[in-house]
């Protein structure tokens, strides 16, 4: 019988504002931008979003700061989501803000004040029962080497998407426990110095890299079963969809990887559904503005319909 989780998710709580430029940024240039859209985000705004819009009937929990400037925004919009919000900390700092500038190709650049992210810490978090999944995105890395030995001591699943703010490569190898790792390639590149078509010698411990690479598409590096599987990407003009923003594209794959992966225990079947939920979410601007699972589902049999998602799956050994 499948069992119903609590899910809790520790990184970034943001104000977004998101401006349209014209033209791409240079540097020393000057633009004139025009303001779309603030909202909320942050990434595990949009993680624990992707996950809870997937899947209603898990408990999903925030563990981050804010400040006292947006408490009841975002306790109200999160609340509508289904999100709890009992471990998030209000402090006397300012809620982080991400200023998010979107080129004449949708391409996402996006500044960030951190705010009260850097504040967090796990005084509030309770009890974790045994039923439970951690996520770590970009929290604090105290907070994270907390999280991690918690899940090693309760043998409970992790799932990591850091960016480029608390990991370091070594910190793989102390995870005992079953443990995804989904940087983007940039961050890949970043953590391991070489590029993704060079694996061979990585040292990624228990966890499996879900690489998300963009136009390329997504990469799973299995070394306990010894296969690298490939999928290309979406191309999305051919579902009908426009292209409008890639901010919040890769926490929406991550949380639709996260919520598929727990019910069906696929790593292929996930990834399809995360880069089709991630390729959704590209044609609109809002960065947690996650689809559910109905969207993704109905899209996903039109992408298998038309053979447009290709899968390469290669032997390591």
């Amino acid at each position: 019988m499948y069992i119903f989780l609590n899910i809790y998710v520790a990184g970034r709580i943001n104000i977004d504002t998101i401006i349209e430029i014209e033209g791409h940024i240079s540097p020393g240039m000057k633009y004139t931008g025009k303001l779309v859209l603030e909202d909320l985000g942050g990434t595990a705004t949009n993680i624990a979003t992707a996950i809870k819009r997937y899947d209603r009937r898990h408990r999903v929990f925030i563990l981050g700061s804010i400040g006292k400037d947006y408490k009841d925004y975002i306790f109200r919009l999160l609340e509508s989501e289904g999100i709890e919000c009992s471990y998030i900390s209000i402090t006397d700092s300012y809620t982080g803000r991400a200023y998010i500038f979107i080129n004449s190709s949708r391409e996402s650049t996006i500044v960030t004040l951190s705010g009260a992210n850097d504040l967090y810490s796990l005084d509030k978090l309770g009890e974790i029962h045994s039923d439970s999944i951690i996520v770590i995105a970009n929290t604090q890395r105290t907070t994270a080497l907390k999280l991690i030995n918690i899940a090693n001591d309760m043998d409970l699943k992790l799932f990591l998407d850091p960016g480029k703010s608390w990991m370091r490569k070594e910190d793989l190898r102390l995870i005992k426990t079953e443990c995804f790792f989904l940087p983007n390639i940039d961050e890949f590149r970043y953590l391991f110095n070489r590029d993704i078509d060079d694996i061979q010698d990585i040292d990624t411990g228990r966890c499996i890299p879900i690489v998300k690479m963009g136009s390329r598409g997504s990469m799973a590096i299995n070394w306990l079963e010894g296969y690298i599987v490939e999928l290309s990407s979406i191309p999305i003009e051919r579902i009908g969809l426009k292209p409008m923003s890639t901010a919040g594209c890769g926490d929406t794959f991550t949380g639709v990887f996260i919520a598929s992966y727990i019910e069906t225990n696929n790593i292929i079947e996930s990834l399809k559904r995360a880069i089709v939920a991630a390729s959704i979410k590209m044609s609109r601007i809002s960065s947690r503005d996650s689809p559910y699972r109905d969207e993704i589902e109905r899209i996903l049999q039109r992408v298998e319909q038309e053979n447009l998602l290709r899968i390469t799956i290669r032997n390591l050994r």
